[in-house]
């Protein structure tokens, strides 16, 4: 029986969508520790697929940048999604 393959962030592509630029380089910094590509976007209309958004982000908040994103995916896309509230 094979074994399930072991997560590894390394070399995970992460999008980190946050107004607040300060948000965006401390996730960004913390996922590169983790060896993830991270990409950054300033609001949800940046975000082409979301993965780290700031909830109350002006102009398409996280939900909204969520519902626009998955409607996209193939029944077979699997993406881990975090929504943070600071």
């Amino acid at each position: 029986m094979p074994q399930p393959q072991q997560f590894s962030w390394h070399n995970s592509r992460i999008l980190i969508a946050d107004d607040e630029p300060d948000m965006r380089e401390i996730f960004a910094a913390w996922f590169r520790q983790l060896g993830c590509i991270v990409t950054e976007a300033a609001d949800g209309q940046e975000a082409l697929d979301a993965v780290s958004c700031d909830a109350l982000m002006p102009l398409l908040p996280t939900f909204g940048c969520l519902a626009s994103t998955v409607s996209s995916w193939s029944a077979s896309s699997i993406a881990p999604v975090i929504t943070l509230r600071s």
